[in-house]
C-alpha cells in the first residue's frame, strides 16, 4: 500500500504540479500533509476533496486502486478534470491524525483529529484566499465529516460555498440540524447512488435520509466494487453538477439529465482461443439494431489480436450488446462463443476493459472456446444528442404520430429513425456520425472529418452540421430532415471533357463541416 500511495502522491506533483503542504510545518516530526494546485490561492472558484476512511490518504477514493488500468479507484481522473474546468484544487488528509515517533504514537499538532484537521486547513488555506465559489466533492464517509464541517460555518462562510457534490454519502439529517444547514443541503447539494431506479431519477426515501436530492446512477450487476463503480460512473454529472448550480437547484438537475448517456463504445481488443489453431477468426458486435465485424485476416491463429471498435446509440439501460466469436469455415462459419453485456455493466462515461468468458450462443451455461477482452465505455455524445433534439425539433406534430412505430414496440430495430418507413421497403443502414439506422432514401455517403472515403450520413446529421456552420440552405429543404427529397449542394461536378463519362460527384470539407454533392445515379450504396 505505501509503495502504491508513493506513486499516487508522485503523479499528483510531477503531472498534475500540484504542491505538497505539511501540517503543522516541514520540520514537525509528527506531520500530515495536504496538496493544492498553484494557483488555489488566486483562483476564483475552488474545489475540494476529502477522501473517506481511517487510513485512506490523499489521491485515494478507494484502497483497490488499480496502476495498470489508469490508477482507476484514485482521484486522479476528477483532478485533471478539475484542473482542465479553471478550478484550483484543495485535497485534505483529515484521516491521518498521528504518526509514529520515536516509537511512540504522537499526534498531529491541528490534526488530531478529523474535524480538527478540516477546520484548520479551512481557517488557514481557504478563507484567506480568493475564491468565492468553493465546491466540496466527498464520497462515503467523507460525507458525515463534512456535513459536521458545514453546521459550524458562518453565514459569510455559507455564501461562498458553490456546490457540494456527494457520492455514496453516509451522512443524515437529524432534528438538532440548523435551518441554515438544511437549507445549504436543499439548495446546493446533490447525492449520486447506485439503485435499482432508472439512471438520474429522484430516489425520495435518500433524499429524506440526506437532506438532498439523491439521484440514481443505475447498478452494476458484475464483479466489480459497486463503490468503486459509482465514483468513476458520476465524475462527469458531478462537474456538470457543480459548474451549474449557481442557477440553482432544477436547472443544474437538468443539466445532469442533460448529460444522459447515447452512445455505447465497444473495441473489440483479443481473444484467448481454446482447441485447435482456427483458419481465420473474427468477432460479430451487435447492438441497437446493428451488426458490425471485425476486418483482418488472422489466420491459423489461436490469438488473435482486432483492437477494432464500433459504436452504437444506445439509451436504454436495459438494452444489451453481444460478441459473438466466429471462425470463417466453407461453407458457413463455426461460431466460437458469444458474451452479452448489458448496460448495468458497463462503464458511464469511462471505459472500462476486461476479460469475458465466452458462452455457447445456444446454451448459455455451456463454455465456449476461450476468452476475449473487450473494453466498453457508455458516454454521452453532445452531438448525437444535439442531433436527437434537432430533428424531433422539426418534425411536424402531426407527422410524428403517423410516423410512430406500427408494431408498438419503439425498439429502433425495424424502421428508419428518420421517416420511418419499415426496413421491409428499404435498405437498413446507419449513419456515421448520429450512428442510428436510416434508410437508403434519408442518407448519402458523405465525407466526413478524420476519413479519406465518403461515408453514409443521415439527412439530420446534414442539416445539423450545415446549420450549426451557418453556411448553406438546409439539405432537407421545406420537408425538413426528415424529407425523402435530399437537395443537392452545389459543388463540382467531374467530366472528362469530349468523353462524355460522368464521374461521381463528391463531398467535400470546409472549416470543419461538410458539403454534398449529387451522386450518379446508377451508383448503388
Amino acid at each position: 500500500m505505501q509503495t502504491l500511495v508513493a506513486q499516487i502522491h508522485a503523479k499528483l506533483k510531477n503531472e498534475l504540479n500540484l504542491r505538497e503542504i505539511f501540517i503543522p510545518n516541514s520540520k514537525a516530526e509528527a506531520r500530515c500533509s495536504i496538496f493544492v494546485s498553484h494557483n488555489y490561492a488566486a483562483c476564483p472558484k475552488l474545489c475540494i476533496f476529502m477522501q473517506p476512511g481511517e487510513g485512506m490518504q490523499p489521491g485515494m477514493w478507494s484502497r483497490t486502486i488499480h496502476p495498470k488500468t489508469g490508477f482507476q479507484g484514485s482521484m486522479i481522473p476528477y483532478l485533471k478534470t478539475a484542473i482542465q474546468g479553471g478550478y484550483g484544487v484543495v485535497i485534505l488528509n483529515p484521516s491521518t491524525n498521528f504518526c509514529i515517533v520515536n516509537g511512540h504514537r504522537a499526534k498531529i499538532l491541528h490534526s488530531s483529529t478529523p474535524e480538527a484537521h478540516v477546520s484548520y486547513v479551512w481557517k488557514n488555506y481557504v478563507v484567506p484566499n480568493a475564491a468565492q465559489e468553493i465546491s466540496f466533492i466527498v464520497h462515503d464517509n467523507a460525507g458525515v465529516l463534512l456535513k459536521t464541517f458545514l453546521s459550524s460555518l458562518s453565514g459569510h462562510e455559507q455564501q461562498r460555498v458553490g456546490g457540494i457534490a456527494f457520492i455514496e454519502s453516509a451522512h443524515q439529517v437529524s432534528s438538532g440540524d440548523s435551518n441554515a444547514l438544511r437549507e445549504m443541503l436543499r439548495e446546493k447539494a446533490v447525492n449520486f447512488e447506485a439503485s435499482t431506479e432508472p439512471m438520474f431519477t429522484v430516489i425520495g426515501s435518500s433524499k429524506a435520509r440526506l437532506g438532498c436530492t439523491s439521484l440514481s446512477v443505475g447498478r452494476t450487476s458484475g464483479e466489480a466494487n459497486n463503490r468503486e463503480w459509482t465514483v468513476h460512473s458520476v465524475q462527469t454529472s458531478a462537474f456538470v453538477f457543480l459548474q451549474s448550480i449557481a442557477s440553482g437547484i432544477e436547472e443544474s438537475l437538468h443539466a445532469i439529465r442533460a448529460t444522459f448517456p447515447n452512445k455505447l463504445i465497444v473495441t473489440v481488443n483479443r481473444a484467448r482461443l481454446t482447441g485447435q489453431p482456427y483458419n481465420n477468426p473474427f468477432a460479430v458486435v451487435q447492438c441497437a439494431g446493428q451488426k458490425k465485424e471485425t476486418v483482418g485476416s488472422h489466420k491459423h491463429t489461436m490469438d488473435p489480436e482486432w483492437n477494432q471498435t464500433f459504436s452504437f446509440p444506445v439509451t436504454s439501460s436495459e438494452a444489451k450488446v453481444v460478441i459473438v466469436v466466429k471462425d470463417r469455415s466453407f461453407p458457413m462459419n463455426t461460431s466460437l462463443g458469444q458474451v452479452v453485456v448489458t448496460m448495468s455493466e458497463v462503464g458511464l462515461n469511462r471505459a472500462d476493459r476486461r476479460w469475458f468468458a465466452l458462452r455457447d450462443e445456444k446454451v448459455a451455461t455451456s463454455h465456449g472456446n476461450g476468452e476475449v477482452e473487450l473494453t466498453l465505455e457508455w458516454v454521452h455524445d453532445t452531438f448525437v444528442a444535439r442531433s436527437d433534439s434537432f430533428i424531433r425539433g422539426n418534425r411536424m406534430p402531426t407527422l410524428e404520430a403517423q410516423q410512430r412505430p406500427r408494431n408498438g414496440t419503439g425498439d429502433g430495430e425495424n424502421y428508419c429513425y428518420l421517416c420511418k418507413t419499415t426496413f421491409v421497403l428499404h435498405r437498413r443502414r446507419y449513419c456515421r456520425m448520429c450512428l442510428r439506422l436510416v434508410c437508403t432514401s434519408c442518407s448519402d455517403r458523405l465525407f466526413l472529418p478524420g476519413f479519406s472515403e465518403p461515408k453514409r450520413v443521415c439527412s439530420g446529421c446534414c442539416d445539423l452540421q450545415m446549420m450549426l456552420h451557418n453556411k448553406l440552405p438546409r439539405m432537407g429543404g421545406p420537408g425538413g430532415p426528415g424529407s425523402k427529397n435530399m437537395a443537392a449542394v452545389d459543388s463540382p461536378v467531374n467530366k472528362k471533357n469530349g468523353e462524355g463519362h460522368h464521374f461521381d460527384d463528391f463531398t467535400y470539407q470546409e472549416d470543419g463541416f461538410i458539403m454534398r454533392a449529387t451522386h450518379n445515379p446508377n451508383q448503388h450504396h
